[in-house]
């Protein structure tokens, strides 16, 4: 277990400091390894945000729900990707690949998301980030035509980034009305006040 938890921070070091080189080159690792790896990274990420938000419901659901959460999406992602490889691609990718090329892209998105509360644009730059390394896995790993594999996942970013607009101003809209609403009770209460000395 200590040896595997040194490997991964070793790898953590790497990926930092040559994220694109380090993408080409994937480590040799099985299913377990890649999911003891996303757990490693999940529960950092919720733990961290918990903490910065200084709610001990964030804490427990960021440790215990986020890397459940995220192994099944991961997991849904790379059944399907492996599926439509054949069909876009001409080519046949198993699915455990596909499943380590997600799960490493994703170390910034997660890490990003630990101060996204305070500042929700960095799930964008989460996000992007995401997008750069998987396409670097997929080209230089599996030769995947790389013009084809740009436009296929700045289309999934605009998708992305049109989701998240719309969770932001719907939050800041529901935010705004509750706001006019607390106002408004206020104003009728000094009202009411004054009016009976």
């Amino acid at each position: 277990m200590k040896s595997e938890l040194q490997e991964f921070f070793n790898f953590l070091k790497q990926l930092f400091k040559k994220p694109l080189q380090t993408m080409s080159r994937l480590p040799s690792w099985d299913s377990q390894k890649t999911v003891k790896f996303l757990a490693l990274i999940t529960c950092t990420s919720g733990i961290l945000s918990g903490l910065l938000a200084r709610s001990i419901s964030n804490l427990i659901v960021g440790a215990l729900l986020l890397p459940f959460v995220a192994g099944f999406l991961i997991l849904v992602a790379s059944l399907l990707i492996s599926r439509l490889m054949p069909i876009l691609f001409s080519k046949e990718i198993s699915q455990e690949h596909i499943f380590k090329i997600i799960t490493i892209s994703s170390v910034p998105f997660f890490l990003f998301r630990i101060i996204a509360a305070e500042l929700p644009p960095i799930h964008l730059i989460g996000f992007a980030s995401f997008c750069i390394l998987f396409t670097v896995g997929m080209v230089e790993n599996y030769q995947v035509p790389k013009h084809k594999m740009m436009k296929i996942m700045g289309a999934i970013f605009g998708i992305y980034f049109l989701y998240w607009a719309t969770l932001l101003a719907t939050s800041y809209s529901k935010s705004h009305s509750k706001h006019i609403e607390i106002t408004s009770e206020s104003r009728q209460l000094l009202e009411k006040e004054f009016s009976n000395p």
